[in-house]
């Protein structure tokens, strides 16, 4: 319970045990989750060393993995950053997913972008996109998405966000069947 905790806060002493201690020499540093604890790649480690030796898109891969890697986004299913921050990650990810379509981690920076997408459009489970009990539409949702319009036209995200807020708005800015329908729909489209 004592590393558990060490390791939640980033005091855990990786030289503690051999195993942890192979771990962080090879790049990894410890994480916690759910009760579980694994290795996850220590960006700040890997970045120190490889950005000058690796290719402009390697870099910025790298740069960004580690600014999400320093400033987490979700903590038990809810967000813990705001939305204007998901929404210059979900553009982010976008602009270098169009940009660089061949890259090599090309799966994973996909996924980033699907991701934070999502959550823009739907919320995550703590931090959804409308009230579980009146199903009116936050308004942090409302704003996010008039400003991702504003700010970034002509994105694949404004384009959803459009989407979804025009239905949301006829509607009457509540989470309908028809909204329901419309997500579940949006989703499986996601990963086909």
């Amino acid at each position: 319970d004592a590393d558990y905790e060490a390791i939640y806060n980033e005091t855990f002493d990786v030289n503690k045990y051999p195993e942890t201690k192979a771990l962080a020499q090879n790049g990894f540093r410890l994480e916690t989750g759910e009760g579980m604890v694994f290795p996850i790649v220590d960006w700040a480690k890997l970045t120190g060393f490889f950005t000058s030796k690796v290719t402009p898109p390697m870099k910025n891969y790298m740069e960004q993995q580690l600014l999400e890697q320093k400033e987490a986004a979700y903590s038990d299913g809810g967000l813990i950053i705001g939305l204007d921050k998901v929404s210059e990650r979900a553009i982010f990810w976008e602009k270098f997913n169009r940009e660089h379509p061949y890259f090599v981690r090309s799966e994973q920076t996909l996924e980033s972008q699907r991701w934070t997408k999502i959550t823009i459009i739907n919320g995550s489970d703590n931090t959804p996109a409308f009230d579980y009990e009146t199903k009116a539409v936050n308004e942090d949702y409302k704003k996010v998405w008039a400003d991702i319009l504003q700010k970034y036209p002509g994105t694949d995200l404004a384009k959803d966000v459009k989407t979804i807020s025009d239905l949301y708005a006829a509607e009457g800015w509540k989470r309908t069947k028809k909204v329901e329908d419309f997500i579940t729909q949006y989703l499986d489209a996601m990963y086909q």
